[in-house]
């Protein structure tokens, strides 16, 4: 049996050992003194923060800012898929689903592990744009994507 506090959050543990090792590798890879608070990084510093960078990565795709995107051809169109769209009809794209499709996520997909992020050598691990649609795709990508991440 479980309390109510467990109840409310059953990954409580999980994400408290996420944000301990942020905090080392924080701590670690940019030789940080105890007394600060406040930490204010550079492009380059962050970079190196590639265990932080994974920890991102899979609460955006477990957690999307946007949920949901419609798009609507003004004239008719046919997906890749062979899909044929008649215009003014309506895709909607879920990315909180997409984020947790077994298909592309593999048989963990509803776990946070900011490890699938991270390359066997250690490096960050890109994931193309049309698996972690996110940050959006194509011509339509955020144009603050790489400062998102600083």
């Amino acid at each position: 049996m479980c309390t109510a506090d467990e109840a409310d959050n059953p990954h409580e543990e999980e994400e408290e050992a996420i944000v301990r090792r942020s905090n080392i590798e924080i701590e670690t890879g940019l030789h940080l003194k105890e007394d600060k608070q406040w930490i204010f990084f550079t492009i380059e510093e962050s970079r190196k923060l590639i265990y932080l960078h994974g920890a991102l990565c899979e609460s955006l795709r477990l957690l999307p800012l946007v949920a949901l995107e419609h798009k609507d051809p003004i004239r008719p169109d046919i997906l890749p898929s062979g899909i044929y769209l008649h215009q003014n009809s309506r895709v909607i794209v879920s990315f909180y689903l997409t984020g947790r499709k077994e298909t592309v996520w593999e048989i963990d997909f509803l776990e946070s592990k900011p490890e699938r992020w991270i390359s066997p050598c250690g490096k960050i691990k890109h994931e193309s744009s049309y698996k972690f649609l996110v940050l959006n795709v194509g011509p339509r990508t955020c144009l603050v994507k790489e400062m998102a991440f600083i």
